[in-house]
């Protein structure tokens, strides 16, 4: 065991030691060794590194005796890079000095953290910006800030990079997750999707206002450089625990940001470099910035600062997870301003509507439910259409039920009957746990609809039938018919497939216009993806 005395001139020197069990009583051995070989006594040992640490503050220059202490201690004081911190530890203290204009004993109080911003940057992928965050809050005598945290991590070698093709291979991923995430949602339902994911993961503002002010479907290009700014820093996001409101950190002239504006399409691009031409000679997104914008342009940075300093204010899994959603709403957007392609005909044939009816049938058609909801829609509206009040039909894949309160994708009430049928559209196999999500928005729904129910007649007197119609029926737990009571009212449970419910409206004087007008009229609009119309023209034939 080393001498108390050891221990003592050990923590007067401020060298960064791990804190893990041991570490401390190891690194005091190597001191008394070295110090014993120098032919000092320990009764002395902390007069010698306090001497020699004046010294070395009065010169600006280290003996060599003292060098060789902290080197020594250095090489067992961690477990990250203590080779090369042993190496540098007195060229990063004189770069603190000379570049950060630190004093003698910032510097060393900086470097007395060497290995908490080694471990955070090699093992918890943090930055220099997001470093120097945490840090000054448990140390603010040291100055923490970006630039001495990149200095330090530089030298070391450890500093965070980006690589264009990490940003393409991103860029591409995201592209292609895009439509499957938001099937054929507007611009603004698109934004209020993410709002919803935000709140469960923590998103401490209004993400749908400020993304929906960052870009509006009527003038989507208005603040095209702040979104192309936002699609960067989410692209950090994804790699790194990264401070989000910092904007130099990762270069935005190097080849990695490069790669991606260029990326973007001619309608969302200006000339120039948007951080350049936006925040030239601003180190972070923050309400300084934001009131040095003219005043039309303030909007958008207030939005796009508002992202940034909530998204840094989560934990990295959170952050990671919502800057993915917020690159999904960006291609989203970009999906908008490309040219409308495979253009559907105003009508088509009986035979050509029995063709896709018989295709939707038999299985999941892959456009992400659009289709079999459109197909739902107007098979139930063929049924429903005289004297029943509709909600839903015509509604994108991902509206909530709840903010229209509907109790289906689509729903028919008739106040005369007091009768509502809601159908509930899946592509593909139904299982025990659909319908149990459903049971659950359902309820939710109904609260909001209570009301205006009972304004009509007491809610004993309704009955509700809800039908869920899918490929295949998998289900244990539920069957046709089972009933449920809510608040009062009777609910009726129906589980049917795509074929039955062909074969039913097939059988009941069918009216092929409302296909036109139901299935081909949502598809035409900009929203919904071109995917979608490909499959029902390759369904037709």
């Amino acid at each position: 065991m080393p001498s108390q005395e050891s221990i003592r001139a050990l923590r007067t020197l401020l060298l960064p030691i791990s804190a893990i069990a041991g570490t401390e009583e190891r690194c005091a051995t190597v001191l008394e060794e070295t110090l014993v070989n120098l032919g000092i006594l320990i009764a002395d040992f902390n007069d010698w590194v306090s001497i020699s640490l004046e010294q070395w503050e009065e010169s600006q220059l280290p003996s060599d005796d003292l060098r060789m202490v902290i080197r020594n201690v250095l090489l067992v004081a961690g477990e990250v890079a203590t080779e090369a911190l042993s190496a540098h530890y007195f060229d990063i203290h004189s770069r603190l000095l000379e570049d950060h204009f630190f004093s003698h004993a910032e510097g060393r109080w900086f470097l007395s953290h060497s290995f908490i911003m080694l471990e955070l940057a090699s093992k918890e992928r943090l930055t220099a910006a997001q470093i120097a965050r945490m840090l000054a809050v448990r140390d603010s005598r040291a100055r923490f800030n970006r630039h001495t945290t990149e200095t330090f991590l530089n030298k070391m070698r450890y500093g965070p990079s980006l690589e264009d093709t990490q940003v393409a291979a991103l860029f591409h991923a995201d592209s292609g997750e895009e439509a499957p995430y938001f099937a054929d949602a507007s611009l603004e339902e698109a934004s209020e999707m993410i709002d919803l994911a935000a709140r469960s993961l923590g998103y401490a503002g209004q993400l749908a206002t400020s993304l929906q002010k960052l870009a509006k479907s009527e003038e989507i290009d208005k603040y095209s450089p702040y979104l192309q700014i936002l699609h960067f820093q989410c692209t950090l996001a994804e790699y790194f625990d990264h401070a989000l409101t910092d904007l130099y950190e990762f270069s935005p002239r190097g080849k990695a940001a490069l790669w991606l504006f260029d990326a973007y399409p001619e309608a969302l691009t200006r000339a120039g470099n948007p951080f350049l031409n936006n925040a030239k000679s601003v180190e972070r997104a923050d309400a300084g910035w934001v009131r040095m914008k003219k005043k039309g342009e303030r909007p958008g940075a207030a939005a796009l600062e508002q992202v940034l300093s909530n998204l840094e204010m989560m934990g990295f899994a959170a952050r990671r997870e919502l800057a993915r959603l917020i690159r999904l709403w960006l291609h989203r957007i970009m999906r908008f301003t490309e040219p409308f392609t495979c253009t559907l005909p105003h009508s088509f044939s009986v035979a050509e509507w029995n063709a896709v009816l018989n295709a939707v049938a038999i299985q999941n058609t892959a456009t992400f439910g659009v289709l079999e909801q459109r197909v739902v829609d107007a098979l139930t509206w063929s049924k429903h259409r005289e004297g029943w009040r509709d909600r839903g039909v015509g509604a994108s894949v991902n509206a909530t039920n709840i903010s229209s309160r509907r109790l289906g994708d689509c729903d028919y009430q008739s106040s005369e009957q007091k009768m509502i049928y809601a159908y509930e559209s899946h592509g593909g196999i139904l299982t025990d746990i659909y319908v149990k999500e459903h049971l659950r928005t359902l309820r939710k729904s109904f609260a909001l609809r209570k009301e205006e129910l009972e304004g009509i007649a007491e809610l004993d007197e309704w009955e509700i039938v809800v039908t869920f119609i899918a490929h295949e029926l998998s289900l244990q737990k539920y069957e046709d018919g089972m009933r449920l009571e809510l608040e009062g009212a009777c609910v009726v449970f129906l589980f049917k497939t795509f074929e039955i419910l062909k074969t039913e409206w097939l059988s009941d004087e069918p009216n092929y216009d409302y296909l036109d007008q139901l299935i081909i009229g949502p598809l035409q609009k900009k929203h919904t993806p071109t995917e979608v119309r490909r499959v029902l023209m390759t369904l037709k034939v």
